[in-house]
C-alpha cells in the first residue's frame, strides 16, 4: 500500500522530467518561464475602443496560420498566411505591411518572437497533409521599415520522406515555434518531423 502510494506521488512528476530534459530546461527555468508568462497576461494593457471583425477575404483562399503580439508594444501584431507572406501591423490591426522582399512571400505555419522584439523566426508550410509545403525554417532580423526585414534561411526542408536525423530541423511544415524568453537565439519548433530544439547555432531532435 506504502509503495502504490509512493508511486502515485512521484509518478507524474517522471514524465515532466523527462519531458524538460529533452526540451533542455531546468525546472527552475521552466517555473520562472510559466510565471513570467501569467505575470505578462495579468498586466498586458488593452487598446481602448477596439474590436476585431473580419475583413476577408472572403472569395478568395486568405487563411492565417499564425498571429503574434510584440511583448513589448501591444498594438504591434504579426501574421502568417498560408497562401504567403508574414505581416506586420503597427495599429493594432487597422494596416498591415508585408515583410521582406517579393521573395520572402512563402506559406506560413508558424511564428515565434524574441522577448527583446529584434527576432522573428518563421516556419514555412501549412501544418495540415496535402496543403502548401514550405521552404524551411527562418530568422527575420525585424526593422522599422517593414520592406527592410531581413529574412535568413536557417534550415532547408528534406524532399520526400527522408530521414528527418540526416539534415536536423528539417521540416516542410511547421506548426508552432517557442522562442526562449532569456535567450533570443534559442527555441523550440514543432513540425510534421518532430520537436526540435534549435541552440548554438544547430538543431537537436
Amino acid at each position: 500500500m506504502a509503495e502504490a502510494e509512493q508511486e502515485s506521488e512521484t509518478g507524474p512528476e517522471a514524465p515532466e522530467a523527462e519531458l524538460l530534459d529533452r526540451l533542455g530546461l531546468s525546472p527552475d527555468l521552466f517555473q520562472d518561464s510559466l510565471q513570467a508568462s501569467i505575470e505578462h497576461a495579468a498586466s498586458a494593457s488593452v487598446a481602448p475602443g477596439n474590436a476585431w471583425s473580419s475583413i476577408g477575404p472572403r472569395n478568395i483562399g486568405g487563411r492565417i496560420r499564425d498571429l503574434l503580439q510584440d511583448p513589448n508594444a501591444p498594438l504591434t501584431l504579426y501574421a502568417g498566411a498560408a497562401f504567403g507572406g508574414v505581416f506586420r501591423s503597427l495599429d493594432g490591426g487597422e494596416t498591415w505591411d508585408a515583410l521582406g522582399k517579393p521573395e520572402d512571400a512563402m506559406p506560413v505555419g508558424a511564428l515565434g518572437i524574441s522577448s527583446d522584439s529584434t527576432l522573428l523566426y518563421v516556419g514555412s508550410g501549412e501544418p495540415v497533409a496535402n496543403h502548401l509545403p514550405g521552404r524551411g525554417l527562418y530568422k527575420v532580423e525585424l526593422k522599422a521599415d517593414a520592406s527592410a526585414c531581413v529574412f535568413t534561411q536557417l534550415v532547408t526542408p528534406l524532399p520526400g520522406l527522408a530521414d528527418a536525423t540526416k539534415l536536423p530541423g528539417s521540416a516542410n511544415r511547421y506548426a508552432r515555434i517557442q522562442v526562449d524568453p532569456q535567450n533570443s537565439a534559442r527555441f523550440w519548433a514543432a513540425s510534421n518531423r518532430g520537436l526540435w530544439r534549435y541552440e548554438d547555432g544547430k538543431f537537436a531532435l
